[in-house]
């Protein structure tokens, strides 16, 4: 059996044009006008009309950034209607293709939230992980004060005009309650980690049940809690963003439904939410 091993990075999903060039199966060269699914530090998940291999190269240009590399085939995601998705690694391990700054997995055990994130003045972006607290303040203000390695000096940054989707605080057109920290001691003994009441729009997606979006009740950085009509069991395995912006870059992690509990009479569930440690799977690791 196959040891799994850390993911080197998070997966955003961006749909970014790009140009691929290479030799399909059969040896014929082609240059196709595509686009990513979504992205990582190391690769990405890309649609193409033309049938390629394992272990084939191609070159990727991204033409807005006027920037290209080297790339091979890590293998066939699933096929399409229109073409067939396949995961790519770049060549060089240190080329920052995306213009993006992800940090290492590792510090994702603080995540209570990941959110692609803009310098004001720089514009340099960065995929972000956020703890409850820091959750709050960027639902409450819209940005939050932090240091930028380009600036070399503390800027104001604000979600990615890329990543931008609705307003924050609202769901579906529909303003929240604000954000208010949970101050019982009793709650904060009981748990491993502190929840904060913060109201942000969450995409759960399950296998057969879709996608649902929804609202949370309170986050931390082990999980977080929604309500929803929807049911599902306990030890479900969901794949959640947390936030989610419609249309935006949004951060899907794996997770699982740790408790359930019924409102009488309202036909609703609110369910806890944990967090499964990000693995990196054997046959796609990019």
């Amino acid at each position: 059996m196959e040891t799994q091993k850390i993911r080197r990075s998070d997966r955003i999903v961006m749909e970014i044009p790009i140009e691929v060039r290479g030799s399909d199966s059969r040896g014929s060269d082609f240059t196709e006008e595509t686009h990513t699914e979504f992205i990582s530090r190391h690769g990405a998940a890309i649609v193409l009309k033309h049938t390629l291999g394992r272990e084939q190269e191609v070159t990727v240009r991204d033409a807005s950034r006027h920037i290209e590399g080297a790339a091979r085939i890590v293998g066939l995601i699933k096929p399409w209607c229109h073409g067939y998705s396949y995961g790519i690694e770049f060549l060089d391990s240190s080329l920052e293709f995306w213009g993006i700054r992800f940090p290492p997995l590792s510090e994702s055990e603080k995540a209570a939230a990941r959110v692609l994130l803009e310098c004001g003045h720089c514009h340099s972006k960065e995929l972000v992980y956020l703890d409850a607290l820091e959750a709050e303040v960027l639902e409450a203000s819209h940005s939050l004060s932090r240091p930028c390695g380009r600036c070399t000096d503390t800027s104001l940054w604000k979600v990615s005009v890329q990543a931008a989707g609705p307003a924050p605080g609202t769901l579906a057109g529909t303003q929240l309650g604000s954000a208010v920290p949970l101050r019982s001691k009793r709650a904060e003994d009981k748990r491993r980690h502190v929840r904060v009441v913060v109201h942000m729009t969450v995409c759960v997606r399950h296998g057969f049940l879709g996608e649902d979006l929804v609202s949370t009740e309170d986050v931390s950085r082990g999980g977080f809690r929604f309500k929803s009509r929807k049911r599902y069991s306990v030890g479900a395995q969901l794949s959640v963003a947390v936030p989610f912006a419609p249309g935006g870059a949004n951060i899907f992690v794996p997770a699982r439904i740790a408790h359930v509990r019924e409102l009488l009479g309202d036909n609703t569930f609110v369910y806890g939410v944990t967090y499964i440690p990000v693995l990196k799977s054997p046959e796609l690791g990019f």
